[in-house]
């Protein structure tokens, strides 16, 4: 598992509760001491965020809960 993928899994299972890409993307750049009003690079890390997020609710290990840029991730909920 990478480091975006890790970062996604992790976030999402400490959350208490939906959280955003945009969400995973300043706490990503806060850790790595990378500014997170910087637009275009937050832009960056929304995108590669994003990818791994799909990727992970296409294996079935999280939700994906809206659409567009409204669409906010969770882990599943247990049967």
């Amino acid at each position: 598992m990478g480091e975006i993928t890790r970062r996604c899994h992790d976030t999402l299972r400490e959350a208490s509760g939906l959280v955003s890409a945009e969400d995973i993307a300043r706490r990503a750049m806060v850790d790595k001491g990378v500014d997170p009003e910087d637009g275009k690079l937050r832009s960056d890390f929304i995108r590669r965020i994003l990818w791994a997020l799909h990727r992970l609710a296409q294996e079935g290990k999280i939700e994906r809960v809206g659409t567009g840029l409204g669409a906010r991730w969770r882990m599943p909920a247990m049967p």
